[in-house]
């Protein structure tokens, strides 16, 4: 008997199904920051977005910055807030936009 619970049994049946193991990938990435933000999210959208916005003040926390809207200054400021997954990523960006 084998015994397989959540996702295993999900990577069992996409297995079974379609002959090859799929993996889910949710590592956070500057790509998936910007996904989560409504924002076009490929390498080069990104590039654009810190071009276009950049420099961003020294005195101004990223989260402030006028070209956020309501819902993304507030997932900015929990991120930051509670250190979650995104908090270094979101970091990052803001030093991307201080350069």
């Amino acid at each position: 008997m084998l015994a397989v619970s959540g996702s295993g049994l999900q990577a069992l049946f996409l297995h079974c199904n379609f002959g090859a193991s799929i993996v889910k990938d949710d590592t956070p990435s500057l790509n998936r920051l910007f996904k989560q933000l409504g924002l076009p999210d490929s390498d080069e959208d990104i590039d654009k977005f810190i071009t276009c916005h950049s420099p961003l003040s020294e005195t101004t926390p990223l989260q402030h910055a006028s070209f956020w809207n309501k819902a993304q200054k507030t997932f900015l400021e929990e991120a930051l807030c509670e250190d979650s997954v995104w908090s270094l990523l979101v970091d990052d960006l803001s030093e991307r936009l201080r350069n």
